[in-house]
């Protein structure tokens, strides 16, 4: 018995009247929920609901329905329940109203309920998203905080630490500003005679997953996913560096430059004759206006006036040129005869005198005086202003008013800058478009699980052997009607392109200038010779090659290089508006340089604060010499690093082959096939079935791609589209940075063999032996491999200490006869099996077969491969 039920003006179900036969024919199809703008859902074809005293007052109260016309915007909710269960959930909407001989139809259809993802976020970019949460100051302590994140949810962590992130990363350099040059020279980064990096050079970098979920935030919608869950993508953040600066643009709540102050008098203060007839003494200033940096030592008048504890000095920050202002009101307290008196700016330590003023006469009435000093001066020197007597007049004098103000000097700003999200954020990006981007990277599907929920997973695990329901379908296969078994070739195309934007950056562009290609991207293109045409999967996201620090060799100190070469210009080195990037936070790593550790220094303050690691983002998950390791570029290319050290720099785990590769050779399979026909199916079985259930049929296994006009009031036979694929394989997990155990680079980047590796590969069949027909026996350590030998045998190799791969491949026929049963053993003795064992039963003809072990070696040991029965 079929029902339906919607809900009235008042908000409660109502049942409405059917017709006997009615049938209400049901639509569903993949391509309508993987669209995240659109989830259409399940909706149904117009059915016709009859007149009747129930229907009529429904109808006048929920649509506003009257003698000829009603409100053709209304919906309301309803549920159809097939023998008592829900088969429908969604809304209804009124289509028409029909009069035939006086009687009333209201022809109806219904939309599964979908709130539209798209609709709740129109016109709402990145930069309205509400970041009250990461507002911040630019400052050391704040940066450095960011790199404490060290794995897991960002809810775990306080603060920023998860959320933002300031890696290492070159940015170029402003015109005008105080810089930490990225070399290795006595000057640069890691000297401590140097500049140190400024809190000025770091842009932010904003975690994706905090990104996605505040867009979801700001739509009232939830998710359920595994894959945003895992260590894999709660790693990735995303280049907030739409300023055209070197650093992170803030809001202006103090002045660029914080090397800055103005001191001044509170009070009078005067000198007796003898004091200043003595030797220049220094002018005294009891309060600062402001003095940013805090390098303006005060001090109040001494018991004794003008005496040595009176200091009041400014320690240099910077090396470069300052230029000050003085001025400052005098007279002859007691005056006996005209003298004159000298001012001076002068370095408290050596005496060494900076700027020198002359001959202002002492009357008895006041004179104001307005001075300006201008000194190239080192870091770390003291300097201040004194006042003399030029000659032996017998004058006592005053002052008041007085002010020392420095208004020019080398840039530093890193305290009190709070950031400004819309001018890093790429806020022409709007947040609809960053979820697509963020979809189409990583391939993933959008599944509604209710109204305003989703379940978000990547399509290979979507549709891995272990998801979804395995469902037989063998007996409602209509036979009698014709289905056709297609191939998909037809209908793909012949190439594939997932392209990222063009890159001006100075490693970016160099790769498209020599390389005619952007780094990272992927053009995948099938052998198939009938195909033609191209598609484009193109992202809003730059790539993100890296290089050595001052591209230098035996080096393993590795950032991007996010400026332009400006080869014309006063700065070489420019900085500009990237577009967003994705990169790993690959943790905090040592920098090597010629085998040694490197030590750089960071600014605090005004303080330089050695640091002994870096804080990494890459394309790569890690940075290492002997761990597996995954790649955000769709092709494993050729980094600059790469001719610089020896780390790894080639992996297959990249985001084409981790998201994209399974999915697609599958579907351009010569195997795959596209089934349309027919099925018997109740409401039960058109309610149940899910995109990623295994459909099985015609002895094979097949996904559902549509249903076209099932009936949800009764069984009934229903057109369906299902494709066919080759296999499926497991979902697997891709290889997250590893924060547990950070990697210290070796001694040098090629360490020599320190270790033996006694070996030995034995067939131990007898007399069938024969029946090996191949057999090959590998040692490797990354991406290095130490041995291979193909036949039986044994011998000794060098091999460093670090975690070794042992495969033990052979292949398996009946040449003598069958067996029954086959092991592969590998162990550290003649008969040991227990670092691996693999166990064949009835072995397979003219099949391969292999026993792996990865284990770390920390010194010499034996390895024994070997092949038996049980």
């Amino acid at each position: 018995m079929v029902q339906l039920l919607a809900i009235d003006t008042n908000g409660q179900y109502q049942f409405l009247d059917l017709n006997p036969d009615v049938s209400i024919p049901y639509n569903k199809r993949i391509e309508d929920i993987e669209d995240i703008t659109e989830r259409k859902g399940g909706y149904t074809k117009t059915f016709v609901i009859p007149g009747s005293d129930r229907n009529d007052r429904f109808f006048r109260s929920a649509f506003e329905v009257n003698a000829t016309d009603f409100n053709s915007t209304l919906q309301t909710d309803c549920v159809i329940q097939y023998n008592g269960v829900d088969v429908f959930r969604g809304t209804m909407r009124l289509n028409k109203i029909t009069n035939q001989n006086e009687l009333v139809g209201y022809e109806v259809y219904l939309v599964e309920t979908l709130t539209p993802f798209a609709g709740e976020l129109e016109q709402v970019s990145l930069c309205d998203l509400d970041f009250t949460d990461i507002q911040h100051e630019i400052d050391y302590d704040n940066i450095v905080s960011t790199w404490e994140y060290s794995g897991g949810t960002y809810l775990s962590y306080s603060g920023l630490t998860g959320k933002v992130l300031y890696p290492l990363a070159q940015t170029g350099y402003d015109e005008g500003s105080t810089v930490g040059l990225w070399d290795f020279t006595s000057s640069g980064i890691t000297s401590p005679t140097g500049v140190a990096l400024q809190t000025t050079q770091f842009k932010p970098w904003v975690n994706v997953k905090y990104l996605m979920d505040k867009i979801f935030e700001k739509a009232g919608f939830t998710y359920d996913s595994n894959f945003f869950d895992t260590q894999y993508f709660q790693s990735i953040f995303m280049l907030a560096g739409n300023s055209p600066t070197m650093g992170a643009l803030s809001i202006e709540d103090r002045p660029d430059n914080q090397n800055f102050f103005e001191v001044v008098q509170d009070s009078f203060y005067g000198y007796r004759f003898e004091e200043l007839n003595a030797g220049w003494k220094y002018v005294i200033f009891q309060s600062a206006n402001y003095d940013y940096l805090d390098k303006y030592t005060l001090s109040t008048f001494p018991s004794v006036p003008g005496q040595t504890g009176a200091k009041n000095f400014f320690t240099v920050p910077q090396t470069g040129t300052y230029q000050f202002n003085f001025d400052i009101r005098y007279w002859a307290v007691r005056f006996i005869s005209p003298s004159f008196i000298d001012f001076s700016l002068r370095d408290i330590d050596t005496g060494q005198v900076l700027g020198l003023y002359q001959g202002f006469p002492v009357v008895s009435s006041s004179n104001d005086i307005n001075l300006y000093f201008n000194s190239n001066l080192v870091k770390g020197q003291r300097v201040a202003l004194f006042v003399r007597h030029q000659n032996p007049a017998q004058n006592d004098v005053g002052f008041s008013l007085g002010k020392f103000r420095l208004y020019s000097s080398p840039t530093i700003s890193t305290t009190g800058a709070t950031i400004n999200w819309g001018d890093n954020l790429p806020c022409d990006v709007d947040s609809v478009e960053f979820v697509r981007n963020i979809v189409n990277y990583f391939n993933l599907v959008f599944v509604p699980t209710g109204e305003r929920s989703f379940l978000i997973e990547p399509y290979r695990d979507y549709l891995s052997s272990l998801s979804g329901n395995t469902l037989d379908w063998s007996q409602k296969l209509n036979l009698n009607d014709t289905y056709t078994i297609d191939p998909l070739d037809f209908s793909l195309k012949k190439q594939l392109n997932l392209t990222f934007q063009d890159d001006t950056s100075a490693l970016g562009k160099f790769y498209i200038d020599n390389y005619d290609n952007i780094f990272g991207q992927r053009r995948y293109i099938s052998t198939n010779p009938l195909l033609s045409g191209k598609q484009d999967i193109e992202f809003i996201f730059q790539s993100l090659p890296t290089n050595t620090v001052d591209g230098e060799d035996d080096c393993d100190f590795v950032v991007p290089k996010l400026y332009e070469n400006t080869p014309d210009s006063t700065i070489k080195q420019s900085p500009f508006s990237s577009g967003p990037r994705l990169g790993f936070y690959a943790g905090m790593k040592i920098p090597n340089l010629t085998g040694s550790p490197v030590t750089w220094y960071m600014q605090s303050g005004a303080t330089e604060v050695a640091q002994t690691k870096y804080p990494v983002i890459s394309h790569l998950s890690q940075l290492t010499y002997d761990q597996e390791i995954s790649d955000l570029n769709f092709t494993s290319n050729w980094d600059f690093f790469m001719d610089k050290n020896d780390m790894i720099g080639y992996t297959d785990n990249t985001a084409w082959n981790e998201f994209y590769r399974t999915p697609i050779e599958l579907l351009y399979s010569e195997e795959a096939r596209l089934f349309t026909g027919y099925f018997y199916l109740t409401p039960e079985d058109l309610k149940e079935v899910q995109f990623n259930d295994k459909i099985y049929f015609l002895n094979s296994e097949w996904r559902l791609l549509n249903i076209e006009d099932g009936d949800i009031t009764e069984p009934s036979i229903v057109k369906c589209k299902l494709l066919k694929v080759p296999y499926r394989v497991p979902a697997s997990t891709p290889v997250p940075p590893d924060y547990v155990s950070q990697q210290t680079p070796l001694p040098t980047p090629t360490p020599p063999p320190t270790n033996t590796l006694n070996w030995n590969v034995a067939n131990n069949l007898g007399s069938l032996a024969p029946n090996i027909t191949a057999l090959t026996f590998t040692v490797t350590q990354g991406t290095t491999t130490y041995l291979s030998v193909n036949s039986t045998g044994s011998g000794a190799i060098g091999l460093p200490a670090g975690t070794t791969t042992y495969n033990f491949y052979v292949s398996y026929d009946n040449v003598v006869s069958s067996m029954n049963n086959l092991r592969l053993c590998l162990g550290v003795n003649p008969t040991d099996c227990s670092l691996a064992q693999v166990d064949i039963q009835f072995p397979q003809s003219q099949t391969s077969y292999i026993a792996q072990a990865t284990l770390y070696i920390p010194a010499s040991t034996n390895i024994y491969a070997h092949i038996e029965t049980y």
